[in-house]
């Protein structure tokens, strides 16, 4: 997810500090990308600590509550980024 985040910081002329997913994610934040998609950038930095919460899981419970989590809050957050990035593709406002 970070790396067309930091795909569309290069092109709106904006380098990143570091490219590491929380920063590249923070500094989507002021470039208002979020805004534009009609995203909370907090969403952004929650769906990155559970997707670093699944490694090295070995307990089921941890792992469906993450599930439901992504399911319940995240997907919908993920296709209006979608909708948003491919309206732009296609030259139309999102």
């Amino acid at each position: 997810m970070e790396n067309f985040h930091k795909d569309y910081l290069e092109f709106s002329g904006i380098t990143p500090t570091e490219a590491t997913p929380r920063k590249v994610i923070k500094e989507c934040a002021p470039s208002d990308i979020f805004n534009k998609a009609g995203i909370a950038p907090e969403i952004y930095l929650e769906m990155m600590l559970t997707r670093n919460s699944l490694f090295h899981v070995y307990d089921f419970d941890c792992f469906r509550q993450a599930i439901i989590k992504i399911k319940e809050h995240y997907l919908n957050e993920l296709e209006r980024e979608y909708d948003f990035f491919m309206n732009m593709e296609l030259g139309r406002d999102a």
